[in-house]
Order: structure tokens, then C-alpha cells, then sequence
């Protein structure tokens, strides 16, 4: 036989009821942070894919375009041009999401350059 007190056996009990109680609100805080931090990782994203592409519409397009009202339809020449900014622009960005960062290291003269110029 045990020779356990009847109130360590509810103390044990106690402390894990409290412990669950207290972990429901800590989850629920959980929860709504993360929500809160998804909501305002969207609009950031949002903010600035609008603003890039605000940036390449003033930059690259509209001097494509000259000035002239798109209902007018584009010219031959217009239309080439997009075609080419298009072309490259999706080559370019590509090249460089799948692309290894470089490494660069210092040499013992201080200037930058590769590891095969450290020899």
C-alpha cells in the first residue's frame, strides 16, 4: 500500500486543471496574433506590388506610349516595344529569382574579389 496523504493526490489534480485553464487563453492569444500578423503581412505584400508596379508603369511603359490616349489603339512600333520590355523584363527577373547569391570575400590586399583570386 501507498502511504500517500489524501491531499497530495488533489494537489496533483489541482495543479493540472489550473495548468490547462491557464493554457487556453495563452492559445487563443496565439491564435489571434497570428492572424493579426498574416492580415498585416498581406497588406504589406499588397502595398508594395502596387507600388512596384506603379514604378514600372511610370518608368518603362508611359514613355513607350508617348503621351498618346490607349482608345487611339497602339502603333506598330508601340507594340513592339511592350513586346521587348515584356521579354526581357520576364527573362531578367526570372534569371535572378533562380540564380545562387555570389559570395564574396576579402583578400589579404582588402579588395573585394573571388576565392580563386585569394591564391
Amino acid at each position: 500500500m501507498s502511504a500517500r496523504a489524501p491531499g497530495q493526490r488533489s494537489l496533483g489534480r489541482l495543479f493540472a486543471t489550473h495548468a490547462a485553464i491557464t493554457l487556453i487563453p495563452v492559445l487563443i492569444l496565439g491564435l489571434v496574433l497570428a492572424a493579426g500578423y498574416r492580415s498585416e503581412a498581406r497588406q504589406r505584400g499588397l502595398a508594395v506590388g502596387k507600388s512596384e508596379a506603379l514604378l514600372v508603369a511610370q518608368t518603362a511603359v508611359e514613355p513607350i506610349l508617348d503621351g498618346r490616349p490607349l482608345s487611339a489603339g497602339l502603333t506598330p512600333a508601340q507594340t513592339a516595344e511592350l513586346k521587348r520590355l515584356v521579354a526581357t523584363s520576364c527573362c531578367a527577373s526570372w534569371t535572378l529569382a533562380t540564380e545562387p547569391p555570389r559570395r564574396r570575400r576579402l583578400s589579404y590586399g582588402g579588395g573585394g574579389g573571388d576565392a580563386a583570386d585569394n591564391r
